[in-house]
């Protein structure tokens, strides 16, 4: 094994051991005993391994004779809407008062997929910041807010469900992992790593991922509905996308994609039809930071992006993006037209490829 890959491997080893200290474990068993409802939440916009995380645990907790209940902020994709248990979800935007109903019932507040309240969007994050129980964070993105009464942060994991899978064997053992228990954290870990093609910083990914396959997880079937439900729409769009809006800039080194909403409307946009877009680009050879544009409204632009080749783009997204993530995966929002949030994203990657940015 070389140098560099040992350092890496002691690194991980050594943040996982810091992640689920004893002291956190005895923590997380101090808030569950005597609790009874549970409410489980993953961020907006929920993509597949904020479904699978939350679902995952939620199975878990519902098995071990705890009253349950998840929110996803808005409706949940098709994609990943087939998961088992998905009658534990209550969708905030289509029912807000379930949520508000239950606060002052709950025993515990899970937070899965975000570190910071904003990130489900509010008036969700006024009311969960309301809650008067204590706030559970399970999480792999860097820089944590003080939200949270407990800290399950593991920024070199490749998901939250990977985050969830440690935390449930470490708490339960792999009795507690039922064939739909892995069903769902499968699916997290792969969608998040982009089948396994990237976020992998250890073996553990790969270590965790053949355990669900052994505990009953169907990679035929989560690949089936993952990447083989699309609608007609969001195949058009991706054409569309692909073809149409996409330019190369900074002597094609980096690509935009803008997506208007008239564009969206079209083409009959669903949650989770820009979902893997923005990776397109980085198949072109020499092209390594794409950035993809979702025009929101008149003054507010989603903004996503990713890169390879070791480039590093969470700096950028949090100095001029407002936002922040992962190394290569990153995103924020603009408060701009989309024609502004254009140039603003073509000035910047030109000066970032040039390396006259400090980020």
């Amino acid at each position: 094994m070389q140098e560099g890959t040992q350092g890496i491997v002691s690194m991980v080893e050594a943040q996982v051991e810091r992640v689920f200290s004893p002291y956190a474990l005895a923590r997380f068993t101090q808030i569950l005993t005597g609790a009874h409802h549970l409410r489980l939440v993953c961020h907006a916009r929920p993509d597949g391994d904020a479904v699978g995380s939350m679902l995952g645990l939620g199975l878990v907790l519902q098995s071990l004779g705890y009253d349950v209940r998840c929110t996803a902020p808005n409706g949940i994709p098709k994609a990943f809407a087939w998961l088992e248990g998905g009658t534990l979800v209550d969708v905030f935007e289509e029912d807000a008062e379930a949520v508000n109903a239950s606060s002052a019932a709950c025993d515990a507040l899970i937070c899965l997929d975000f570190n910071d309240i904003r990130r489900v969007d509010p008036p969700l994050a006024e009311l969960l910041a309301d809650f008067p129980c204590p706030r559970i964070m399970l999480d792999h993105h860097v820089g944590p807010s003080d939200d949270f009464d407990l800290y399950f942060s593991y920024p070199l994991a490749s998901s939250a469900s990977e985050v969830v899978y440690e935390l449930v064997m470490r708490q339960w053992g792999q009795e507690a992992i039922t064939p739909a228990v892995a069903q769902a954290l499968y699916m997290g870990i792969m969608t998040d790593t982009g089948s396994f093609s990237y976020a992998c910083h250890s073996r553990r990914p790969y270590t965790a991922a053949g355990h669900l396959l052994e505990r009953g997880a169907d990679v035929a079937a989560i690949r089936s509905h993952v990447y083989g439900s699309y609608s007609e729409g969001r195949m058009r769009l991706y054409g569309c996308a692909l073809h149409e809006r996409m330019v190369l800039v900074a002597g094609g080194q980096a690509a935009i994609i803008d997506l208007p909403r008239k564009l969206l409307q079209h083409f009959d946009f669903q949650p989770g039809d820009t979902e893997g877009l923005v990776n397109e680009p980085l198949c072109i050879d020499g092209l390594n930071v794409s950035v993809l544009l979702t025009e929101r409204n008149a003054k507010s632009v989603r903004v996503s992006l990713r890169s390879r080749n070791g480039i590093v783009v969470n700096g950028l997204a949090q100095r001029y993006f407002n936002g922040g993530g992962h190394p290569q995966a990153a995103g924020g929002l603009l408060h701009m037209p989309l024609g502004e949030a254009i140039v603003h994203t073509r000035r910047i990657l030109s000066a970032f490829v040039a390396g006259k940015l400090n980020v």
